[in-house]
C-alpha cells in the first residue's frame, strides 16, 4: 500500500503490522509524538463507531490504554479513509504470549489488575468494552498488560448502534456473555466486561479457553456459554484456591451473579494479591 507513506508525509519508517475485520494497522515515527501506531478504518464501516472510540480514548487518559494523538480523514484509491494516530506500544499481543503457555500465577494477577484498570477508566465513562480478548491485550517489555481497540465499545448514555431486532451482539465469541451473544441490551453493562476478563484470565492461568477448547462448531461454544457451570481451573492450581472462587464469580452466567462492577471486582483482585494470591 505504497499510498499510504503518501498520505502522510510527516510519517517516517512506515511499516505494516497488521489487520482485522474493521482496520489496517501501521507502525511508524512521528516528528513530534515518536513511535506510533496508524490505523485505517476499512470502507463501509460505520463512522459512528469511530467517533465513539475517538470521543472515549480522548477523554479516557488511563495508563492502561494507549493514547490517542490526533485523528483525521485522507483520500485513497479505496475513497476517503478515517484513521486514528495512537502511542505504539512495545511488546507482544497476549495471543503470542499463550502460545508459549499458560501464566505464572504472579502473571495472572497482574493481567487481571492492569486490565481492570483499564476498564475501571472506561466505566468511569459510562463505557462498556465489548471485546476485551488476548489479541486486545498488549504485555509490554516491562511486563505490564494494555488494553486495545474500543471500535465496538458501547456508550451507555448514548443510542445504541447495534440493530435491537438484531439475534446476536457485537463481540467475539468464546469471550463474550450470553447477555451479549443474544444482544440483550438492556443487561450489556460493565459486569458484561468482567465476564470477558474471566474468561481471559482462565486461558492465561489453564491454557485453554474453556468454552472454545474442543468445540466442534459455534453452536457448541454458545451452548457452553449459556448453559454450563464455570469450570475450575486445571488440577494443577487448588480448588479451593481464591483465584479460582474470583474467575468462577467473573464467568458466571447471569450479570447479577458476577460483582457488581469493575470497581468491586479490583479491590478483590487487590486482596488477593495482598494475601499473596493463595
Amino acid at each position: 500500500m505504497p499510498w499510504v507513506a503518501r498520505a502522510f508525509p510527516d510519517l517516517r519508517d512506515l511499516a505494516f503490522l497488521a489487520q482485522g475485520g474493521q482496520k489496517w494497522v501501521f507502525t511508524a515515527i512521528h516528528a513530534a509524538d515518536g513511535e506510533v501506531v496508524i490505523k485505517l478504518i476499512k470502507p463501509l464501516q460505520d463512522p459512528r463507531r469511530l467517533e465513539r472510540e475517538v470521543d472515549t480514548l480522548k477523554r479516557l487518559g488511563s495508563k492502561r490504554v494507549p493514547r490517542l494523538y490526533d485523528t483525521g480523514s485522507i483520500s485513497s484509491p479505496l475513497g476517503p479513509l478515517l484513521w486514528t494516530r495512537e502511542a505504539l506500544i512495545r511488546g507482544e499481543s497476549l495471543r503470542a504470549v499463550f502460545a508459549r503457555g499458560p501464566l505464572g500465577r504472579q502473571d495472572v494477577l497482574a493481567l487481571g489488575a492492569d486490565v481492570l484498570e483499564g476498564l475501571q477508566d472506561a466505566a468511569a465513562l459510562g463505557v462498556v468494552h465489548r471485546d476485551v480478548k488476548p489479541e486486545n491485550i498488549i504485555r509490554d517489555t516491562s511486563g505490564r498488560f494494555w488494553l486495545l481497540d474500543f471500535g465496538v465499545a458501547r456508550k451507555l448514555d448514548l443510542e445504541s448502534l447495534t440493530p435491537t431486532a438484531a439475534p446476536w451482539g457485537v463481540g467475539t465469541l468464546g469471550y463474550s456473555p450470553p447477555e451479549q451473544l443474544r444482544n440483550v441490551k438492556a443487561k450489556i453493562d460493565q459486569r458484561s466486561d468482567l465476564f470477558s476478563v474471566g474468561v481471559v484470565l482462565y486461558e492465561s492461568a489453564g491454557g485453554v479457553n474453556p468454552f472454545t477448547s474442543g468445540a466442534v462448531d459455534a453452536v457448541e461454544v454458545i451452548r457452553r456459554i449459556e448453559s454450563l457451570s464455570p469450570p475450575d481451573l486445571p488440577p494443577h492450581l487448588s480448588r479451593d484456591d481464591d483465584l479460582n472462587e474470583f474467575i468462577q464469580t467473573l464467568l458466571q452466567k447471569y450479570p447479577d451473579q458476577r460483582p457488581s462492577s469493575v470497581a468491586d471486582a479490583r479491590v478483590w483482585l487487590k486482596e488477593i494479591q495482598a494475601r499473596g494470591g493463595s
